[in-house]
């Protein structure tokens, strides 16, 4: 299996080299991940996952992925996977 950073990887370079280029990801809580649904998605419940991206034009920071640990090894449990296959799934769905 690839490692989860191997398939945002392949995903944003289609497997050639970056040349320094930054991609935040943030692992939190429910009550970190509420906050900012609510403040910037107005829905005052924990979600899986936000993506943030940079609004200038500087390539290198791509922006920001903040992910929920409880709420997805919640969603790990309920299909029946590892939490570390649920996290593959929510960075790509995140970063896409």
């Amino acid at each position: 299996k690839r490692d989860a950073v191997d398939l945002v990887h392949a995903a944003l370079f289609h497997d050639s080299e970056p040349s320094d280029t930054e991609l935040s990801i943030v692992l939190c809580s429910d009550d970190f991940i509420q906050n900012l649904n609510s403040q910037w998605r107005d829905k005052k419940k924990p979600t899986d996952v936000l993506s943030f991206p940079q609004d200038d034009d500087d390539e290198v920071v791509l922006g920001d992925l903040v992910i929920s640990i409880p709420t997805a090894a919640r969603q790990a449990a309920e299909r029946g996977l590892e939490l570390r296959d649920e996290l593959r799934v929510l960075m790509l769905h995140g970063f896409l």
